[in-house]
């Protein structure tokens, strides 16, 4: 599972996802209204080159991985940062919100609301289908979704907390806690570890996720490349 994480895009479009990418012998890339990630199976020559080709014609693509990104020489990188992989461990929890009966499962029907949403937070790349890698669930207040975490990257051994947000307005009510925590009861009742990333400068998210028992695994680099 460590090599896995290490390349956490690679492993799931290879497996779980493998129908939402395009995937080469050597790398791939998610559809881009599933998500702007892309990934390779290593450094080798060949990885570099079906990079190159995923990403010539095709716009943007961002990596996340454990290991220094290396830009293939036809490309050029326009953004970087820094993050964590956190792994969650159950006896590390300080904290189990109680059940809140307004969080609520979200499908197609919400769709409109949860891009809306995460346009106006940036938890991180979203994209119109980014909802139907996995399940999502949210929280309503006077008739609009002020809050929601969904699922992503995933294999038949873990599967990726993400797109944690909250609507500016309504921050200070433990809204993501109880979302989190709910999303990651629901992904180890089913014997699966759930995992996370988060940017390294993002404090309060990390102080949430600590709390509710994720410990951080490793550093994980995130690179946006286009062609040059």
């Amino acid at each position: 599972m460590t090599t896995d994480l290490d390349r956490a895009p690679w492993a799931s479009m290879t497996s779980t996802l493998a129908s939402r990418a395009d995937v080469r012998a050597a790398a791939a890339r998610m559809h881009a209204d599933f998500g702007p990630f892309i990934c390779a199976r290593d450094d080798s020559d060949e990885a570099i080159s079906d990079l190159e080709t995923l990403v010539a014609g095709h716009g943007p693509a961002v990596f996340l991985q454990a290991a220094e990104v290396r830009v293939p020489t036809g490309l050029r990188a326009t953004l970087w940062g820094k993050g964590r992989q956190m792994l969650w461990d159950p006896a590390a929890r300080l904290v189990k919100p109680p059940a809140r009966p307004e969080v609520v499962d979200l499908g197609d029907a919400d769709a409109g609301e949860m891009v809306a949403l995460a346009a106006l937070t940036r938890p991180g790349p979203y994209a119109a289908r980014t909802h139907q890698l996995g399940r999502h669930l949210g929280i309503r207040r006077e008739g609009r979704l002020v809050a929601m975490t969904g699922e992503r990257l995933r294999t038949d051994g873990w599967v990726e907390v993400s797109a944690v947000c909250t609507h500016p307005d309504w921050l200070g009510h433990g809204f993501a806690t109880s979302l989190v925590s709910a999303a990651t009861e629901r992904i180890a009742d089913e014997g699966l570890l759930p995992i996370l990333h988060v940017f390294s400068t993002n404090d309060r998210a990390i102080a949430v996720y600590e709390r509710l028992g994720y410990r951080t695994r490793t550093e994980v680099s995130a690179t946006r490349v286009e062609a040059r």
